[in-house]
C-alpha cells in the first residue's frame, strides 16, 4: 500500500509544487480587517485560493466567513482533525536573499515566506489527502482538515 500511495504522490508532484508557489506568491500576513475580511484582503485571499484547490480536487469544503475553511475527506461523523495555518509573519525583505514572496526554486528548494511555516506542510496535508481518495481508500474515520489565516498572531 506504502508503493502505492508514494506513486500516487509522484503522480502530482509537479503539480503539487506549482500550488505551493501559487499561495506562497500571496503575502498572507494577517492584519486586522473588515467583517467581511477578518484578517485582511491577503488572508482572505489564500484560504479562497486554497479552498479552491481542494474542490478541483474533488473534496467538499467550506468557508467560515474567512475565519478559516475545512476540507472534508468523506462524509464519516467521527472526525480526526488536521490543522494548518496560511497566514504568514511580516517580512523585511532587506533580510532575505530570495523573495520573500517569490516561491522561487533554487537547489532543489523552494523559498518563501511560509515554505515550511505553514503553507508547505498545507499543501502537503492537502495531497497526501488526495492520493488516499485516487485510491479509493476508505477510511474508518472522516479527516476534517482545518486552515486558518489568524495563527502568527496567537487565534
Amino acid at each position: 500500500m506504502r508503493e502505492k500511495i508514494n506513486a500516487a504522490i509522484d503522480r502530482n508532484f509537479d503539480k503539487m509544487i506549482e500550488a505551493l508557489r501559487k499561495i506562497i506568491a500571496v503575502p498572507s500576513v494577517s492584519v486586522p480587517g473588515t467583517p467581511e475580511r477578518p484578517y485582511g484582503d491577503e488572508c482572505s485571499k489564500v484560504l479562497k485560493m486554497f479552498l479552491e484547490m481542494a474542490d478541483e480536487e474533488g473534496f467538499c469544503t467550506n468557508n467560515f466567513e474567512n475565519y478559516a475553511g475545512t476540507i472534508e475527506y468523506n462524509e464519516k461523523p467521527v472526525k480526526l482533525g488536521v490543522l494548518c495555518h496560511l497566514d504568514v509573519v511580516p517580512v523585511t525583505e532587506k533580510d532575505w536573499t530570495f523573495k520573500p514572496f517569490g516561491g522561487e526554486i533554487s537547489g532543489g528548494r523552494i523559498y518563501g515566506r511560509g515554505t515550511i511555516d505553514d503553507k508547505g506542510p498545507a499543501i502537503a496535508v492537502l495531497y497526501a489527502l488526495k492520493a488516499l481518495k485516487e485510491l479509493g481508500i476508505d477510511l474508518t474515520h472522516n479527516v476534517r482538515f482545518i486552515v486558518g489565516c489568524d495563527e502568527e498572531n496567537g487565534s
